[in-house]
């Protein structure tokens, strides 16, 4: 049996096992999800983990009945995205 390569943030050979995507499949597979997820982007962004963490629980959202929608208000160029 050939491995699969293994994803930075979640095990794509678990996840494939389950059927694919469903709510809440990423995080039953991996419950470190989310303390990886901010590892990960916290080597490009910095100083801005509430936001980081926002996005990322808005974008598990999506394959919830009820996905939640954000919006990033600013001056330009101060890095919304």
């Amino acid at each position: 049996m050939t491995e699969q390569p293994k994803s930075s943030l979640f095990d794509l050979v678990r996840l494939k096992e389950l059927g694919g995507f469903k709510a809440g499949d990423l995080l039953a597979v991996d419950p470190e999800l989310e303390v990886k997820f901010m590892l990960y982007i916290g080597r490009t962004v910095k100083h801005d983990k509430m936001t980081s963490n926002l996005v990322l629980k808005t974008g598990l959202s999506a394959y919830t009945k009820e996905p939640l929608n954000v919006f990033l208000r600013g001056e330009s160029s101060i890095g919304k995205t």
